[in-house]
């Protein structure tokens, strides 16, 4: 959402806006106030917007959306995808694996191995995860 021509708000989340998407799947919508998040995303459309190959849009992805050192920072943030590496998957992983208390976790397409040891063994840790299918490698797909 723009105010005098500035992003202030944004929605996004997985939810398909049909009736079968509204009354027929489990979907998640986000609506996020924050004028900086809203910048934030502003920006990556802009990138999207020219339809850009993976390969020419992973440098720029990096170059501004820096992940966090740690656990994330108080508030909202974003990341965004391609990146160049498994750097922000490997993120989402420390930080599932350090859940004290509880991980509620989707993998729409299989639980990386990344994740897989962290989540065989929850010492007062409750993990619910939900996976569409087994993870398959590129050389697996090949």
């Amino acid at each position: 959402m723009l105010k005098d021509g500035e992003p202030q708000a944004i929605l996004t989340g997985g939810t398909n806006f049909s009736e079968g998407g509204i009354f027929g799947h489990s979907n998640a919508v986000h609506i996020v106030e924050e004028s900086e998040v809203a910048r934030a995303y502003a920006r990556y459309w802009d990138l999207l917007s020219t339809d850009p190959k993976s390969a020419a849009l992973r440098p720029k992805i990096n170059d501004l959306y820096v992940l966090p050192d740690g656990k994330p920072p108080q508030g909202t943030g974003a990341i965004f995808s391609p990146r160049n590496g498994l750097d922000a998957l490997d993120w989402y992983s420390r930080l599932a694996s350090s859940a004290e208390t509880g991980l509620f976790m989707t993998f729409a397409f299989g639980i990386h191995p990344a994740f897989q040891e962290g989540l065989s063994y929850r010492q007062g840790a409750y993990a619910v995860c939900a996976a569409r299918r087994s993870h398959t490698t590129d050389e697996e797909r090949s």
